[in-house]
């Protein structure tokens, strides 16, 4: 999987006038995910503790098992070193009531250039209605949904915001779309035949 995502990579736009997510939006944006990363920095001779906060996707299995796999981007972990600790996953919009779950990296493209990566669960995500998203190249007359839990929100690590207007510029990026630090990570997606496809992460502003 990790091969198609290297042409998908979108440069957004910061601003907070964003959609929310409510009872009625579509089913398919429970699968995005609030992250916590546990991250350490040197910084003038002393390493600085912190908690990257940012967005990703779950992925559907191809073999029909629970899925496992989670999209976000690689600047979200860059920082992340100490595998003591977890990287933490809640879905604040799953059906049932998820408890935190866990995950490492698996893959990243290793650069902002290549900004993405691959988390993968401890374990499987439990039954929640949660069955992932596929991967897409994108459309281009087509607009895109860019998605995440936007920080500097209101409860907006609590809550899904999203702009439903993105659109394909070039050179593999979009344009147009208002996004808010702590998406990063979050999917651009098309919707094909009631069918909801990532094409792109949100990368940086």
């Amino acid at each position: 999987r990790s091969a198609a995502l290297l042409l998908l990579i979108p440069v957004l736009a910061h601003s907070e006038s964003r959609q929310r997510y409510l009872e009625g939006s579509p089913h398919w944006m429970r699968n995005v995910m609030a992250i916590e990363v546990p991250s350490e920095k040197r910084e003038a001779g002393r390493t600085r503790h912190f908690i990257e906060r940012c967005s990703g996707t779950l992925l559907q299995n191809a073999d029909n098992k629970r899925p496992d796999l989670i999209l976000t981007a690689w600047h979200c972990v860059e920082n992340y070193s100490d595998l003591s600790k977890h990287i933490q996953i809640r879905f604040p919009h799953a059906v049932a009531p998820l408890q935190t779950l866990f995950a490492r990296i698996y893959r990243s493209g290793d650069s902002i250039t290549s900004d993405w990566a691959l988390l993968r669960l401890v374990s499987p995500v439990p039954d929640a209605g949660l069955l992932g998203l596929s991967l897409s190249l994108r459309k281009k007359n087509q607009p895109a949904y860019a998605l995440g839990f936007a920080g500097e929100l209101r409860q907006g690590r609590s809550s899904l915001s999203f702009d439903a207007d993105c659109n394909w510029s070039q050179s593999n990026r979009w344009q147009s779309c208002q996004s808010s630090k702590g998406s990063s990570g979050g999917p651009l997606v098309q919707v094909h035949s009631d069918e909801a496809y990532v094409v792109g992460v949100i990368s940086q502003g």
